[in-house]
């Protein structure tokens, strides 16, 4: 997952046609994966980012491209004004707009349910407990609780599949560095792993660290929005995404060099997902 850079922000920049050649670029905080920068033009600012040639699993780039596009035709993203070919960078306009600070159930709610009932590329549904399995095969060492954890993945998917929304285009990483607040709304950023799949899913992710009345406030302005029946199916159901999201966070942040931040990550997954669990016995036969 390191970053290995494919060409300079210079020479990508200069494949873009009718781009200004009087720009300035500034180095911006991204991703682990990516790298971001910022371009000021006479014609305005715009976000460059270089992605990374060996992406992780599940990531397509022909999905992320569509998916993106509809997302800025509908008003939930900014403009996506360039992608290359041959999938190295994109060129968005910039948007003068800061992570998501506070828990915000019933704008994260709107954002989501305009998004979910685009059109993905594809139906082919994201496999989450293939994912799981996936990641864990590939982490050297993995202790007993995770092969546990991973071994339950596939009852959490059947569950959130069954019970929730039909399936629709997901973002599948709506947290909350995703979730972009220009002071009057919110905006959606980030599609790499945007595909069909969950909602619930998605409304898990964006309230991953939200406290559980919050979570439930988030699926209730959802259900609203989207016509679904309150019910314990569909709070189990909601339940397992959490689940899900969280041990393929788990498995995605213990995939990566170890240093000090890494670890403290790993371990806040780690402990949510025993607590999770232990709320919901049912997810783990009990």
């Amino acid at each position: 997952m390191s970053r290995r850079r494919s060409l300079s922000p210079e020479t990508a920049l200069a494949l873009i046609p009718g781009l200004p050649r009087q720009r300035q670029l500034s180095a911006m905080n991204g991703g682990l994966s990516n790298e971001v920068w910022r371009v000021d033009t006479p014609n305005g600012r715009y976000l460059l980012r270089l992605h990374n040639p060996k992406p992780a699993a599940g990531i397509d780039r022909q999905a992320e491209r569509h998916s993106w596009q509809l997302a800025a035709a509908a008003g939930l993203a900014p403009e996506l004004c360039y992608w290359d070919r041959e999938h190295r960078f994109s060129l968005c306009r910039y948007l003068s707009a800061t992570p998501l600070q506070q828990p915000e159930p019933q704008a994260v709610a709107a954002l989501l349910a305009a998004f979910h009932p685009l059109p993905p590329l594809t139906a082919e549904r994201r496999d989450y407990a293939g994912l799981a399995r996936q990641a864990l095969a590939e982490l050297a060492g993995a202790d007993a609780q995770l092969q546990q954890w991973t071994a339950l993945a596939d009852h959490w998917q059947q569950l959130v599949f069954a019970a929730g929304p039909q399936v629709g285009l997901c973002h599948h990483d709506p947290t909350a560095g995703n979730l972009l607040c220009d002071g009057e709304r919110l905006w959606l950023v980030d599609f790499e792993y945007a595909c069909a799949g969950a909602p619930l899913f998605d409304l898990a992710a964006a309230g991953e660290w939200w406290s559980a009345p919050l979570r439930a406030e988030l699926l209730t302005h959802y259900g609203q929005l989207r016509g679904l029946t309150p019910s314990p199916a569909l709070d189990l159901a909601y339940a397992a995404g959490y689940a899900l999201h969280q041990l393929l966070a788990l498995l995605w942040w213990l995939a990566l060099p170890p240093r000090v931040e890494i670890a403290d990550a790993c371990d806040r997954y780690r402990r949510s997902l025993l607590a999770h669990l232990a709320v919901y016995p049912l997810l783990v036969g009990g």
